[in-house]
């Protein structure tokens, strides 16, 4: 119930971002169920649920594009910052002088990969596409660096299904993101 809330809660304020001020020019307006059909990778069906989970909460009615890509993209940064406590969290807990490397590793990942997306997040606010495909690419390889360093002493872990979750959302946020950037209507 929490979780449905705080996505209610990103979609709400999203759309309020948005429709207070100009639409983006140039950007389609589509219902959310549209946009993950268009935007999903047919490799990938998984995302295409996913898409739908994260947009879902929201109006049935058309929206511009954009307000599906900040939606997914806060989401992500939501679910980023939830990792990154439960990292610290195990840092603090590890008892060992060192910490593990693979976290700290994981770690600095993440933050790489937050203030990525975090960029993203008010250059979509601002209609401003231009830096948002390569920076989608970015965070996208930030996290599955640290999913991939955590292979040998993680997996299995609910870290490791946390990190793992992050990378699908944060492909969806791309694919949504691909809309605004590729035209891919």
């Amino acid at each position: 119930m929490k979780r449905a809330s705080a996505v209610a809660f990103v979609f709400l304020a999203t759309t309020l971002v948005i429709s207070s001020g100009d639409a983006c020019p140039g950007v389609p307006s589509m219902t959310w169920e549209d946009a993950c059909l268009k935007s999903r990778d047919r490799q990938e069906p998984r995302w295409y649920q996913l898409c739908r989970d994260t947009l879902r909460s929201g109006p049935s009615a058309a929206q511009q594009v954009t307000v599906f890509a900040l939606t997914a993209t806060r989401k992500a940064l939501l679910r980023y910052d939830a990792t990154m406590a439960e990292i610290d969290r195990m840092l603090r807990r590890s008892s060992v002088a060192k910490p593990p490397p693979a976290l700290e590793r994981c770690k600095g990942r993440y933050g790489e990969a937050r203030g990525l997306v975090a960029r993203i997040t008010e250059q979509l606010a601002r209609c401003d596409f231009a830096a948002a495909k390569q920076e989608y690419y970015d965070a996208h390889l930030a996290v599955q660096a640290c999913l991939s360093g955590l292979w040998s002493g993680y997996r299995g872990s609910p870290l490791h299904a946390a990190v793992s979750a992050d990378l699908d959302l944060t492909m969806v946020a791309f694919e949504l993101g691909a809309l605004l950037v590729d035209g891919k209507q």
